[in-house]
């Protein structure tokens, strides 16, 4: 019985995989990250012909994003008090993110998208600490210090990786599919 519910584990994992493979393959336009609105902590979001800055300005910030996306040519800056400091991107749009560009952070960055995030092969991610996943984690808590992910009924996002990531912190690249 334990075998049966692994396998069942595993095959619903590679479902979800192939699903946001499919879903990311279908033709759709990439541009950088957008309707970014902070929604806790401090800071500013600018665009400037491919690069898409975020300035943060408290040791946490979480933003909303209505989609967050990285082309091949794109860049998103994050500009951070310190290494310490977290940025939370919770993404609400109704499809998984794709990264194929450039995103760099002084500080740890957490993605958060219930419908999967795929790095493709040209993606570059230089940060201090990252965290990716289809599970979702409160605004309120997250400003409290407390980390907890939590799944989204409906939903089963994939975290699937063919870039590079380079994280400082060895111990904080973490992602983190549902399911």
């Amino acid at each position: 019985m334990k075998n049966t519910r692994k396998w069942d584990q595993q095959k619903g994992f590679k479902l979800s995989c192939l699903a946001l493979a499919v879903q990311m393959a279908s033709g759709l336009v990439i541009a950088g990250p957008e309707g970014g609105t902070v929604t806790g902590g401090t800071g500013s979001i600018s665009n400037a012909g491919n690069t898409t800055t975020i300035t943060q300005q408290t040791d946490r910030m979480a933003i909303d994003w209505q989609s967050y996306d990285v082309a091949a040519n794109e860049r998103v800056q994050y500009i951070q008090p310190s290494s310490s400091s977290i940025s939370l991107n919770r993404i609400l749009s109704n499809r998984g993110s794709q990264i194929h560009g450039q995103i760099d952070a002084n500080g740890q960055v957490f993605l958060i998208n219930p419908h999967g995030i795929i790095f493709g092969e040209g993606a570059s991610v230089n940060v201090g600490g990252l965290l990716a996943s289809g599970l979702n984690i409160r605004t309120d808590d997250f400003l409290n210090g407390e980390f907890a992910l939590e799944g989204i009924s409906g939903t089963e996002g994939a975290v699937v990786n063919h870039g590079l990531i380079d994280v400082a912190l060895s111990d904080v690249m973490s992602p983190v599919g549902a399911g």
